[in-house]
């Protein structure tokens, strides 16, 4: 390892990196280390490339520096360490029993096609939106994407190659069909994302099947929550009525006794419009910026009249 740093903890490692939370000595600058194992390649690694071409996008880690040792082919990418920077990760956040509102899931979901209409600017496919690759910041609404080394060249179809995935967040064209990532592609990942958020789980059981079966879907509020709080039988008219009114604003998902989990109208429309089956179906990253369900804003939640209308463990990587 680089004298130049002094490591702090093993963050995590998998087969193919280990990374580090560490600092720079010269400056004592919180970074990040991510480690190529020996012998893994000799080649500059295509993470660092497509790091470079994103490197002028908010929305993206930052890479500080990149060490290489030329003895042994290894390769150590120096990047800005964003639990540091007041960031955290959407994995973690997820892990406890809170219930994500409506109107953070609705921003994320925005910073998040934002960040991904600007990379695929400069002919960058993500290809592993998930949790895990999200860190927020909650208190500034702002988003990084980490972990580029699935990434492609959006433009290139000259490449027979596959590239990997994650199941659980990956579309049926690649996953099941093979077929190469395109832009509609993480546009299912963003449904997927979204889904997760919203009821706690994934889409599909079986992520194998998402070519032959429709995700499961929780009931919307117009279902059967609002009858069965307001009806007669309700043993607090008062408390349903609230429960009704925040629904009509925008606000949080109703989850039942039983645990279940009721979603909006627009978040309901959100995840049908992202995860449709055929790609070609799908909308482009732009119209789905301009969805219904991403212009939730907090103040209005306030501002209800009666009169208004009804508007996980982490999963396996396959690599290729």
């Amino acid at each position: 390892m680089d004298t130049s740093y002094t490591v702090l903890e093993e963050l995590g490692q998998n087969s193919t990196t280990s990374v580090y939370r560490a600092v720079r000595n010269c400056d004592e600058l919180p970074v990040v280390l991510k480690h190529l194992p020996d012998g893994s390649t000799r080649e500059v690694p295509c993470e660092f490339v497509f790091l470079e071409k994103v490197r002028l996008i908010d929305g993206c880690v930052k890479m500080l520096d990149m060490i290489e040792d030329a003895g042994d082919g290894k390769w150590t990418l120096v990047l800005e360490d964003l639990d540091a920077a007041g960031y955290t990760n959407l994995a973690e956040t997820n892990k406890d029993d809170t219930l994500m509102d409506d109107y953070d899931v609705s921003w994320i979901m925005r910073e998040l096609i934002s960040v991904l209409m600007q990379i695929h600017a400069v002919n960058v496919l993500h290809c592993d939106i998930k949790l895990d690759n999200i860190f927020v910041d909650f208190r500034r609404h702002r988003i990084k994407l980490i972990d580029f080394n699935m990434a492609t060249d959006l433009e290139d179809k000259s490449s027979p190659l596959i590239r990997g995935c994650t199941p659980d967040y990956a579309p049926p064209e690649v996953l099941v069909q093979r077929k190469q990532w395109t832009a509609k592609g993480e546009v299912w990942s963003v449904g997927c994302t979204a889904f997760v958020l919203l009821c706690k789980r994934f889409p599909f059981d079986n992520p194998w099947m998402s070519s032959f079966t429709a995700p499961a879907y929780p009931q919307c509020i117009t279902d059967c929550a609002f009858e069965n709080s307001c009806s007669p039988r309700s043993e607090n008219v008062y408390s349903s009525l609230s429960s009704f009114r925040a629904f009509r604003s925008g606000k949080p998902k109703m989850v039942q006794k039983d645990g279940t989990v009721r979603l909006s109208l627009r978040a309901k429309d959100f995840l049908l419009v992202c995860l449709c089956r055929s790609p070609e179906q799908r909308p482009s990253l732009r119209t789905l910026f301009k969805h219904p369900f991403l212009a939730f804003k907090r103040h209005s939640m306030r501002k209800i009249s009666d009169s208004s209308s009804f508007p996980c463990p982490p999963r396996t990587v396959l690599v290729s």
